[in-house]
């Protein structure tokens, strides 16, 4: 019990002296003063951690005296804080950051030929290593399963290799293992969904962000994505697409309307491809 600095901070200075794996529950009192006196990424840092070691998905309890106007907003940003371990509350200032850095494609097209689409987009430029999220559970298992049938290599004779980061039938080991060799450069991709490991520091920053699909009811996903691009690119120069970060979305031709609430959450504009289509 305590302010969420100091939790914090007795967190850090007790690892492995105090014991978290029973843990199930976090519970805040005065959510509106959490939020209202800026202790939401200190929140988030605790969930963190404790996350870490408990042996069951955490429960969180809010009480809050929010008036109900303007509780609707608030908790919801909360609710997404917790859930992506992530303080969702200045997540559009955070892209706002790199916005003048990262260039927004959109390609649309069926979601099947998604993949093929990116192989031959590779065959005509450069794509530096890059994160390729993807978070419905169909189109994650197709997209597994073709890559570990692709056969692609590029004009120096180098296969193609992709690391398939999959929490769902992976131990933590085997998760591990597959983040390591993809921040050690031994593969070209990674594929993954947008989990909150990812989000946090476990990447080396890319150059290259591409979402097969952003579902309708986690947009603000795409923005804690583009952060896997925040540093290297405040020490990177040019203009052209090898030197600027590259966001390429792709979505299906009835997922569309996603792409202008995109832009009005983030202040992006989306473009097409320079060259054409290539669908």
């Amino acid at each position: 019990v305590g302010n969420p600095k100091r939790v914090c901070e007795v967190l850090h200075a007790a690892q492995g002296r105090i014991m978290l794996e029973s843990v199930d529950v976090l519970f805040m009192d005065d959510a509106a003063s959490l939020i209202g006196d800026g202790w939401v990424q200190k929140v988030c840092e605790i969930n963190q951690l404790v996350s870490l070691f408990a042996r069951h998905p955490l429960r969180y309890v809010v009480v809050s005296n929010f008036i109900e106007r303007e509780a609707k907003p608030a908790l919801r940003a909360l609710k997404s804080s917790l859930m992506n371990k992530k303080n969702m509350f200045d997540l559009s200032q955070q892209v706002g950051r790199i916005r003048n850095c990262v260039k927004h494609y959109l390609l649309l097209g069926k979601s099947e030929d998604w993949l093929s689409t990116l192989v031959r987009l590779r065959e005509m430029i450069y794509i530096p290593r890059a994160v390729i999220f993807c978070d419905d559970d169909k189109r994650f298992q197709a997209c597994k399963k073709a890559l570990a049938k692709i056969n692609y290599r590029d004009l120096g004779g180098t296969r193609m290799t992709v690391a398939v980061n999959d929490a769902g039938l992976q131990t933590q080991k085997e998760q591990r293992d597959t983040l390591q060799s993809f921040c050690k450069e031994q593969c070209d991709f990674l594929l993954t969904r947008s989990e909150p490991n990812i989000f946090q520091a476990s990447l080396p920053r890319v150059f290259w962000i591409i979402h097969f699909g952003v579902e309708a009811k986690n947009l603000p996903w795409y923005g804690c994505r583009l952060l896997c691009l925040d540093s290297q690119l405040r020490e990177k120069v040019g203009k052209n697409m090898n030197h600027e970060g590259v966001s390429m979305c792709f979505m299906e031709k009835d997922e569309e309307q996603n792409a202008p609430k995109l832009e009005k959450m983030f202040g992006i504009k989306f473009e097409s491809l320079p060259f054409g289509d290539i669908s």
